[in-house]
């Protein structure tokens, strides 16, 4: 039977399309047209639009249906059979007439396999979007742009789970793994993906799953034997694969989860344990299947996934997750237990309601020890976002209230260099409409260009993770947030990036979650690729103009890393250790000592540029050591004995000794001390005015190419001078120049260049008729690279 309301009741929406699970066309209602329906998605009473589930679309071919006026429209059809529906609507234009012919043919009715009710995507079983905390507007999505992306694939399939990049092959380039539900049958089973960076699955791939499997797949070497392994929840089943996707001995088992598991060495053994929670209990095995002693332990309600680290520095992990009610709760946990499962002192921590996703963990301070972040979903009132101590206290600053952040896990990344991390997390604006994505510094003051509301009319709460890297050629680090139909990128002060958002269709899903890109290299090319999936149907690989260095990467993926332990760890470190503190230079100029170190201490070879600058009170800063490009595998150390001569000329003053790691100029990771000079020098501060470094080289210092060019050059000519001299400079190249010069306080007394430069020999003229006597610097700056020179002006 067939009936259409053809009245004008209710606020109306837009019939759209979608692509069915199994290939095949069917029409079904996903919930009343008019607002405030059982099926309203959430908060404001926002219903939920019927779908048109056509079939599979074509390259370039994109179905709509479109409306002039609201209806409503019922629908019955006997349980267990599909209908293809041809719709064909004919309106009028004017305002003025009050009638709609409604065609509605039906042209064949064919049974098919379905699932007990309808689909709607979902973390667990019967879970609707508006009791799992998600937030719609009513959207109409734009028609998509011309392709961007490498290539595009097709599952057929709703998507929850969230990609990951790891290298199954052991040919150095990570392949994609990416889990779906059923393409005939959603709730009772899956498929395990595994691409690789040109698009085609690995043999034995894609591998079916018993029950559906909403959680994000783990990988890492549990074994030891250099060899990963592949796990992954389901519904029904704990998987543990090898990398060719063969089951593993002694498993799969049978339990029922909707969160990802957790791989960590919790015993110190040199093999990985799997952390895993099955509605309200923390399970933990060994790879042999057998369960951890002190496991499982339980919470007070549903508990996310795990995040995993050594909380106090004490040399043991921790495990950390939040607790939830599907439908939310007036009050909720944070829990913390060490690796024997006793809970850690302090814990659990009472939030003012569920925390939906797991939380996140990094050393945001510099302090030595780690902090929780989380963000809990408040039913009375607005979301809050907690960082909590070690000690389960909360740190200054904290919580703060954001609007709907609780689908958001929180990622953790370092946007401007400072050495503390920052946090960034998705939510909603009100006015002006549309998703949100915001970012703090530790200490909870807003990082300068966030919030930023995302262009995406329609759209409701940012229900994934906003991951970073470097997607363009300034190695500052770029967000991703995949929203609503669109893939979002933000530079790291909050500007779009160029040639985003890129389109990916979701296909009117109404599930609680939204699969989290991931950014690495699976094609091996040297570039970063975003790697993205909508929550139906299709997945997508765009290439980025930026150099791939995992070291640059902070939270690339869902979760952080492969082994989903939600843990900011940096890849690579650098240490400096003077010997016999404090030090002081005399007027005559000497030597100190000092150790450094740099240790890898991710599961991959790291490639980066070491160098160590002298900073003085004096916007200059030349490297007096280095930049040497140094390789270092995974896990490896360079510890160096060394010595710095400074001479005489030196200004005076308090100087920083500060190592740096990244790629030159710009630098991720660092590590300093300080230093007095007496006396009363006019030299320079780089390596080309009397500073000497000696003692055990690094790889390639001794060889490494020049990383200033030799083409940028500046002199002075009469110096000292009175009270005018000539500045020459030649470039190599043309570029964008400034030449300014600076007092011994540091303050800017002359602008002499500031905009583009052709190549070849240029001078400017700087006259000090107006300034005293005594000692000046002038700065060259072309690109990435400055030369600074003494002036010294006598009247």
């Amino acid at each position: 039977m067939v009936a259409a309301d053809l009245d004008r009741g209710g606020t109306g929406r837009r019939l759209r399309t979608n692509r069915g699970a199994g290939g095949g066309g069917l029409f079904r209602p996903a919930g009343d047209l008019d607002a405030g329906g059982e099926s309203s998605g959430g908060d404001g009473g926002i219903g939920q639009p019927a779908e048109m589930i056509m079939p599979p679309q074509p390259p370039g071919r994109h179905y709509h249906v479109l409306k002039l006026h609201p209806v409503k429209i019922t629908l019955a059809f006997p349980p267990g059979r599909h209908y293809i529906i041809p719709v064909l609507s004919l309106y009028t234009v004017e305002a003025s007439m009050k009638w709609m012919i409604l065609i509605l043919p039906v042209l064949a009715a064919l049974p098919m396999a379905t699932a007990a009710g309808d689909f709607t995507s979902a973390s667990h079983p019967g879970g609707s979007s508006a009791a799992e905390g998600l937030v719609l507007g009513c959207f109409s999505p734009a028609s998509p742009p011309s392709p961007t992306d490498d290539w595009t694939s097709q599952t057929n399939a709703p998507i929850l789970a969230s990609p990951k990049m790891a290298d199954l092959t052991g040919d150095g380039t990570p392949e994609i793994l990416l889990t779906t539900y059923d393409t005939v049958n959603p709730y009772g089973g899956g498929w395990l993906h595994a691409w690789t960076g040109a698009g085609s699955e690995l043999p034995g791939f894609p591998l079916h799953l018993s029950g559906a499997p909403p959680a994000t797949p783990a990988v890492g070497d549990l074994d030891g034997d250099g060899d990963p392994e592949i796990v992954q929840g389901t519904w029904q089943q704990l998987y543990v694969l090898g990398a060719d996707g063969t089951p593993f001995p002694g498993w799969p088992q049978a339990m029922y989860l909707t969160q990802s598991a957790a791989l960590a060495d919790l015993d110190g053994n040199g093999d990985l344990e799997i952390i895993v929670p099955s509605s309200t209990q923390m399970r933990a095995y060994h790879h042999t299947g057998a369960a951890v002693a002190g496991f499982p332990v339980t919470g007070a309600h549903d508990l996310t996934a795990a995040a995993v680290g050594d909380l106090d520095g004490d040399g043991d992990l921790e495990i950390v997750a939040g607790s939830f009610v599907g439908s939310g709760s007036p009050t909720d946990y944070i829990y913390a237990w060490h690796h024997t499962g006793q809970a850690v002192a302090g814990f659990p921590f009472t939030t003012a309601g569920s925390v939906k996703v797991s939380p996140a963990l990094g050393d945001l301070d510099g302090d030595g020890t780690l902090e929780i972040v989380a963000d809990c979903w408040v039913q009375v009132g607005t979301d809050q976002l907690y960082v909590l101590s070690h000690t389960g206290q909360p740190e200054p600053g904290w919580p703060l209230e954001i609007p709907y952040i609780r689908l958001s896990s929180p990622s953790l990344t370092n946007l401007d260099y400072e050495g503390d991390l920052e946090i960034i997390v998705g939510g909603m604006s009100s006015s002006p409409a549309g998703e949100k994505v915001y970012a703090y510094h530790h200490d909870g003051t807003a990082v300068d260009g966030f919030p930023v509301v995302l262009t995406n009319p329609g759209a409701g709460n940012v229900n994934s993770t906003c991951v970073t890297g470097n997607l363009d050629t300034d190695w500052h680090p770029e967000i991703v947030i995949k929203g609503k139909d669109h893939i979002f990128a933000l530079n790291h002060d909050g500007v779009p990036v160029t040639g985003f958002p890129v389109f990916l269709s979701d296909e009117n899903h109404t599930g609680t979650t939204s699969p989290t890109p991931c950014i690495g290299d699976p094609d091996g090319d040297g570039l970063a690729e975003i790697f993205a999936a909508s929550c139906f149907n299709s997945v997508t690989l765009l290439d980025q103009p930026g150099t791939h260095c995992a070291a640059a990467y902070r939270w690339p993926a869902f979760r952080q890393n492969t082994a989903n332990a939600g843990l900011l760890v940096l890849p690579v470190a650098v240490t400096l250790n003077p010997a016999g503190p404090p030090i002081v230079i005399p007027a005559g100029g000497g030597w100190f000592d000092y150790t450094a170190g740099i240790t890898n201490q991710s599961s991959t070879a790291q490639t980066l540029h070491v160098w160590i600058n002298t900073i003085y009170p004096l916007p200059v800063q030349p490297p007096v050591v280095g930049p040497a490009a140094v390789t270092l595998p995974a896990g490896a150390s360079i510890l160096r004995n060394r010595s710095q001569y400074v001479p005489s000329t030196a200004p005076p003053g308090t100087y920083l000794y500060c190592g740096r790691l990244g790629q030159y100029p710009q630098w991720w990771q660092q590590d300093s001390f300080t230093f007095l000079k007496q006396g009363a020098g006019y030299g320079g501060l780089g390596m080309g005015d009397g500073w000497i470094s000696a003692g055990d080289p690094f790889p390639g210092e001794g060889s490494q190419t020049p990383l200033i060019p030799s083409g940028l050059t500046l002199s002075v000519s009469p110096n000292p001078f009175n009270p005018q001299t000539a500045l020459s400079y030649r470039l190599s190249a043309p570029g964008y120049v400034t030449l300014r010069v600076y007092d011994t306080a540091g303050r800017e007394v002359a602008r002499l260049v500031d905009g583009w430069r052709e190549a070849g020999s240029h001078q400017a003229t700087f006259d000090g008729a107006g300034l005293p006597s005594g000692l000046y610097f002038a700065r060259l700056t072309a690109g990435d690279f400055t030369q600074t020179q003494k002036l010294i002006l006598l009247k």
